[in-house]
């Protein structure tokens, strides 16, 4: 298979076969700098990736279906994670577990000058 012609003013990882259109686009729009640890540093959604890694994550995005309610136990999304009301916590929590967390709220976060 016929290589592309090669451009000097693209970066070696760039003039590969194994890039696709899409991810050289991508490049081109997003900021790039010199890095320590690479050659090229790109930065998306917040981050700096090296352009391998940058690969990895588009794959991983591109490829990405959410799953159903149910956790890899079989269990229901809702059994760990729930929708968190001011004051709901006298329905779901002991006095006892309440005081605990206030506690150790407090021990955590004193330096702070937290006052409960």
């Amino acid at each position: 298979m016929a290589r592309p012609e090669q451009s000097p003013s693209l970066p070696g990882y760039l003039q590969e076969n194994e890039t696709s259109e899409e991810f050289r686009d991508l490049i081109g729009s997003i900021p790039t700098e010199k890095g320590w640890v690479a050659n090229h540093l790109h930065q998306y959604q917040g981050f700096w990736h090296t352009s391998r890694q940058l690969q990895g994550v588009l794959a991983c995005q591109k490829h990405f279906q959410a799953q159903d309610g149910r956790l890899p136990i079989g269990v229901e999304h809702h059994a760990f994670f729930r929708r968190g009301e001011v004051g709901d916590s006298k329905n779901h929590l002991t006095a006892e577990m309440k005081e605990k967390m206030d506690m150790i709220t407090e021990q955590k976060l004193h330096c702070y000058g937290l006052k409960l």
